[in-house]
C-alpha cells in the first residue's frame, strides 16, 4: 500500500490538507489541485474506503479532473475535491458533527476551497456545512441555495453522450439506441429520464436494486443486476429488445411520479444557470493575484 508521502510525490496538485478525524475514526482530505484561475472548487465525497490511502488517492484524482472541467467551463475557478473517508457512513448527530468539523476546516482555508455535494452527500449536508462556512454551494432551495445539482450534471452527461454518438456514428440521434445507466441516484435518475425522452432504450443498474427498479419503472426502462459481471443474459437481451420496441411511445408519454426536468426552475438552461449560481456563491480571484510559480504544501492536523 502506498504511503501518503508516495501518493503526494506523484501528484501534480498544489496543496493537500490531511486531517485525522479521531471522533469518527476516519480521515478528511481536501485536495486543491490548482488555483491558477481562481479558488479551488469541487464536491465533498463521503465514502467508506478499503484504506485511508485510497481516500487520498481518490481526492487527488478527482481534484485534477475538476481543474480541467472548470477551466473548460470558464468559471474563474480552479480544481479541488474533498473526501471524508470513514469506516462507516454516519447518520444523525454523528453525521452532523462530522460535517461541522469538516466545515470548520473549509472555513480555515479562507475561501481557497469551495465545495458542494458529491457521492454520499446531498443538499441537506451542504446546509449543515454552511452553518460553519460560507464557502459552500449546492445548498437547498429553502436555505437560499441552488438545490440538488444532480439534474444539472445529468444534462451535461446527456449532451456528452449525444456528442460522443455523433462523433462515432455521424448522428446524435438516440432513438433506438440501448443505453445502460450505472447508478440511479440524483444524476443517474435524471439522466435516465432524459435518455428515455430522447427515444433510447434505457437499462438501469444500481447497488440498490429497489432504486433501480423505481427509476426504470418511472421511465419505462428495464432494471439490470448491478452485481452481474458476466456477458448479458438472454433475459437482459430480451429486456433491451422490448425497451427498444417501446422507445418511441415512451418518449412521448408522461412520466408517472417524477417531475420533468423541463418543469423544474432553472433546469432547462443547464450550464449557464449553474455558472451563474456558482459565480454568485464565490469571490473570484484574478490571475494576477495567483502565485507565478505553483507550490505544493501538505498540512496535517
Amino acid at each position: 500500500m502506498a504511503s501518503f508521502e508516495e501518493l503526494l510525490e506523484s501528484w501534480s496538485g498544489e496543496q493537500a490538507v490531511i486531517h485525522r478525524d479521531r471522533e469518527s475514526d476516519g480521515w478528511i482530505f481536501i485536495c486543491m489541485h490548482s488555483t491558477q484561475l481562481g479558488p479551488a472548487a469541487g464536491g465533498t465525497r463521503l465514502k467508506v474506503y478499503e484504506t485511508s490511502a485510497d481516500g487520498l488517492r481518490d481526492a487527488m484524482r478527482l481534484s485534477a479532473g475538476m481543474t480541467a472541467k472548470l477551466a473548460v467551463a470558464d468559471l474563474g475557478l480552479g480544481g479541488g475535491k474533498a473526501v471524508l473517508a470513514v469506516p462507516a457512513i454516519p447518520q444523525g448527530d454523528e453525521r452532523r458533527a462530522l460535517l461541522h468539523r469538516y466545515g470548520d476546516m473549509v472555513q480555515s482555508l479562507g475561501g481557497g476551497f469551495m465545495t458542494s455535494s458529491d457521492v454520499g452527500t446531498g443538499e441537506a449536508d451542504m446546509d449543515v456545512i454552511a452553518e460553519r462556512t460560507e464557502h459552500v454551494f449546492g445548498r437547498s432551495l429553502a436555505a437560499g441555495g441552488a438545490g440538488d445539482p444532480g439534474p444539472f450534471t445529468a444534462v451535461g452527461v446527456f449532451h456528452g453522450i449525444r456528442a460522443s454518438l455523433a462523433h462515432s456514428t455521424g448522428s446524435n440521434d438516440l432513438a433506438g439506441r440501448t443505453v445502460l445507466v450505472q447508478g440511479a441516484g440524483s444524476v443517474g435518475g435524471a439522466l435516465a429520464e432524459l435518455l428515455g425522452r430522447a427515444g433510447a432504450a434505457v437499462l438501469v443498474a444500481d447497488v440498490d436494486a429497489e432504486r433501480a427498479q423505481t427509476v426504470a419503472t418511472a421511465i419505462g426502462g428495464s432494471p439490470v443486476d448491478a452485481g452481474r459481471r458476466s456477458a448479458p443474459s438472454a433475459t437482459c437481451t430480451r429486456r433491451a429488445r422490448s425497451a427498444r420496441h417501446s422507445a418511441s411511445e415512451r418518449a412521448a408519454a408522461p412520466l408517472p411520479n417524477r417531475r420533468r426536468l423541463g418543469e423544474q426552475p432553472a433546469r432547462g438552461a443547464g450550464g449557464s444557470q449553474v455558472a451563474a449560481a456558482m459565480r454568485e456563491s464565490c469571490t473570484r480571484r484574478t490571475t494576477s493575484s495567483m502565485p507565478a510559480v505553483r507550490s505544493r504544501s501538505t498540512s496535517s492536523s
